[in-house]
C-alpha cells in the first residue's frame, strides 16, 4: 500500500504517523497525505497557535473535532479496564520501525514512519501456536476503511517485527472485533461535501477554485465522467476545469438531435450531472458562475413547500461528547415573515452542568414549547410547515427525543414522556418511530400515530437549497455561502437584514458550541445565537421564495406540494411481539 502512495510524497523527506495515512481513506485524498507531511504548512499552523491572544470560536483545528478526539480517549479507557488480565492484553506498547522495513519495501529515502502505538494486543492461542492479535477502539457507531487501515497497518508493521522471534506470529485476523477485510482502491483528489470535516478543508477549497468541484456536491463519480468526457473533446489534454465544461456548451451543440447516438449519450449524462436547463441552454451552475449570482435550478420539489399559513422554526446545538442537546429555540412565524406573539421560546443549559437532571428539564422544556405551537397550529388549521435549517439538527432532535422516550420512568415523568412521543410523530414519519415505545408497563405494546400524512412536515433547509439552488463556490455550501450569495442579495427585509449582519458569525452550529466550551460563554449568549439562528432560518426561506419568483411564473410546476391542514395527531399503543 505504502508503494502506491509515493507519487503523493514526491520527494519529500517527511515522518508520519498510521493515523495519518488512514486519513487517506477516510477522504480518498492523495493530496491529504501531502499536505499532512507538509514541514511549511505545519509551522504555519505552529505560528499561528503561539500568535494566538484571545480566544476566537472558529479554528481550523475544529473545536468539534477535538470533543469527539476526547470522547474516543474516554472510550478506550473504559475498553482497557474492561480487558485488565495479567499477560493476556496488552495495552499502548510503543514500536518502533525498523531500518530494514524502508530498505525492503524501497522507501527509504522517501517517507519516515513515527513510532506506532496499538491500543491493544491480545495474546491467544491459534491453531497450536501463540500469536498476537491488534485491536483499535473507535468511539464510532461503525467501522470504517479508516479505522480498518490503521489495525492492518499495525498487524503489518508488527509482522515485520516479530518475523524472527520463534514461536511468535500475529494473528491473521485482526480489527475493530470484526473478520477480515477488503481495503477500497486508491482514488484521485477531489473537493466535494466529503471534505468538509478535513482539516485541510480551507487549503484545498481555494485550490479548488475554478476546477469541476465549482459544480458542488458532485460525486468522483460524475466528477470523472465530466473529466474524461471534456478531455476527449479536448483532444486528450490531461489538464481539464470548469472553464472547458463552459465553453463545451458554447461550441457544441447539445441539442443536436442528429448527432450520432454515442455523442447523444454523452449529451445526456452530461446534461444530467450538470442539471442542464434548456431554458437557460446552460447548466444554472455555469450561469451561477458566470453571473456572480445564485440560480434557482427548477427541478420540480417536493422538499419545499408551494405556500404556508405558518413557518415553525427549530435551531438545536448538540454536545458532541455526550451526543444530547445542550440548548434550543423555537420561533413560530406567520407567512409574511412576522414573529406570532408568546411563541418564540428558548432554553440552554452550561457547560459546566453536563447532569442527567439538566438534559431531562432542557428536553421538558423543549417538548412542552413544542406541543404548545403544535396546539395553535391546529386550533388555527394553519397550513404549516417545520423548518430546522441542517442534517445535523434534525438527527439531533429526533435523537434526543427518542432518548427522552425511552428513559427510565424514575428518570423523568410520564407525562413528559408521552409529549415528548407525540411530538415525535408530529415531526417524523421513517423506521426510527418503531423505537419510539416509550415506558410502557407492558413491554409489548408500540405507540404509534392514529394518522398518517402524505407531505413531510420537517423541512430542512440546508438539503433544499443544495437540491434546487446553485451557488458559485466549490465543492459544498457552507453557511456563510448560504448567507453572502443568497440571503443578502435577496431577503427585502432590511431589518431582519441588519439584525443578522451583526450576528452572522456567531451563529453556525460550530460557533455556537465554540461559545458553549469558551470561558466567556453564558446562557444568555447561547439563547441569543439560538434565536438569531431561527431568524437566520426565516431569512433563508424568504429568499428561497423570492429567487424562486425571479426565476419562473409557475411556481406550482417547481414547488408541487401545499401542506395540509395542521391535525396534532394523538397516538395510539398496538401489542407486538417482535419489536
Amino acid at each position: 500500500m505504502i508503494t502506491k502512495s509515493n507519487e503523493a510524497f514526491e520527494e519529500i523527506n517527511t515522518s508520519l504517523t498510521i493515523s495519518d495515512l488512514s486519513k487517506y481513506y477516510q477522504f480518498n485524498c492523495d493530496k491529504l497525505i501531502k499536505l499532512t507531511s507538509d514541514q511549511d504548512y505545519k509551522r504555519q499552523k505552529l505560528q499561528e497557535s503561539s500568535n494566538k491572544k484571545k480566544y476566537v470560536p472558529k479554528m481550523d483545528d475544529s473545536t468539534l473535532r477535538e470533543a469527539l478526539r476526547h470522547r474516543g480517549a474516554e472510550f478506550e479507557s473504559d475498553i482497557k479496564d474492561k480487558l485488565i488480565e495479567v499477560g493476556q492484553t496488552l495495552y499502548q506498547m510503543k514500536f518502533i520501525v525498523p531500518e530494514e522495513f524502508y530498505e525492503e519495501m524501497g522507501i527509504k529515502n522517501v517517507v519516515k514512519l513515527k513510532a506506532f502505538v496499538p491500543d491493544f494486543i491480545e495474546v491467544r492461542e491459534e491453531d497450536g501456536e501463540k500469536k498476537l492479535m491488534v485491536y483499535d477502539a473507535k468511539a464510532s457507531k461503525s467501522a470504517r476503511v479508516p479505522h480498518q487501515f490503521q489495525v492492518a497497518s499495525y498487524a503489518y508493521l508488527l509482522d515485520f517485527i516479530v518475523q524472527k522471534i520463534r514461536g511468535l506470529a500475529i494473528s491473521r485476523t485482526g480489527g475493530i472485533y470484526l473478520p477480515p477485510f477488503q481495503l477500497q482502491t486508491f482514488l484521485p483528489w477531489h473537493y466535494n461535501s466529503r471534505c468538509r470535516t478535513c482539516e485541510f478543508v480551507n487549503v484545498c477549497r481555494k485550490d479548488a477554485e475554478g476546477s469541476i468541484a465549482m459544480i458542488p456536491y458532485l460525486s468522483l463519480e460524475k466528477a470523472v465522467d465530466l473529466k474524461t468526457f471534456i478531455r476527449d473533446w479536448k483532444s486528450g489534454e490531461d489538464n481539464v476545469d470548469i472553464e472547458d465544461l463552459s465553453n463545451y456548451f458554447d461550441e457544441l451543440n447539445i441539442e443536436d438531435e442528429n448527432a450520432k447516438s454515442s455523442d447523444q449519450a454523452v449529451n445526456k449524462r452530461i446534461k444530467h450531472i450538470v442539471k442542464y436547463d434548456k431554458k437557460l441552454k446552460s447548466s444554472p451552475y455555469l450561469k451561477a458562475i458566470e453571473t456572480k449570482q445564485a440560480q434557482f435550478i427548477g427541478i420540480a420539489t417536493t422538499n419545499f413547500p408551494q405556500t404556508t399559513d405558518h413557518n415553525l422554526l427549530i435551531a438545536m446545538s448538540l454536545d458532541p461528547f455526550l451526543s444530547r442537546p445542550f440548548g434550543w429555540a423555537i420561533c413560530l412565524y406567520s407567512s409574511d415573515g412576522k414573529i406570532v406573539p408568546n411563541f418564540r421560546r428558548f432554553e440552554s443549559s452550561m457547560k459546566d452542568d453536563e447532569s442527567l437532571p439538566s438534559f431531562t428539564s432542557l428536553m421538558d422544556k423543549f417538548v412542552t414549547a413544542l406541543e404548545k405551537s403544535f396546539e395553535y397550529l391546529a386550533k388555527v388549521k394553519s397550513r404549516a410547515c417545520i423548518f430546522v435549517f441542517s442534517e445535523q439538527e434534525k438527527k439531533a432532535l429526533q435523537d434526543a427525543l427518542l432518548e427522552i422516550i425511552s428513559m427510565d420512568e424514575n428518570c423523568i415523568s410520564h407525562a413528559t414522556q408521552h409529549t415528548a412521543v407525540r411530538c415525535l410523530f408530529n415531526l417524523f414519519e421513517d423506521s426510527s418511530l418503531l423505537l419510539a415505545s416509550g415506558n410502557n408497563d407492558d413491554g409489548n405494546n408500540t405507540e404509534l400515530p392514529d394518522e398518517w400524512r402524505e407531505f413531510p412536515r420537517l423541512i430542512v433547509l440546508e438539503n433544499a437549497i443544495k437540491e434546487n439552488i446553485a451557488i458559485h463556490v466549490p465543492g459544498f455550501y457552507r453557511f456563510i455561502d448560504i448567507w453572502e450569495q443568497l440571503v443578502k442579495p435577496k431577503l427585502k427585509d432590511e431589518e431582519l437584514l441588519n439584525s443578522l449582519e451583526q450576528h452572522i458569525e456567531l451563529i453556525d452550529l460550530e460557533d455556537i458550541y465554540a461559545t458553549w466550551v469558551s470561558s466567556q460563554s453564558s446562557t444568555s449568549k447561547i439563547n441569543s445565537a439560538h434565536l438569531h439562528r431561527v431568524d437566520f432560518g426565516i431569512a433563508v426561506i424568504k429568499s428561497y421564495y423570492e429567487l424562486l419568483k425571479e426565476s419562473t411564473d409557475d411556481i406550482a410546476s417547481k414547488l408541487i406540494f401545499t401542506p395540509q391542514v395542521f391535525t396534532f395527531t394523538e397516538i395510539k399503543a398496538f401489542g407486538h411481539n417482535y419489536l
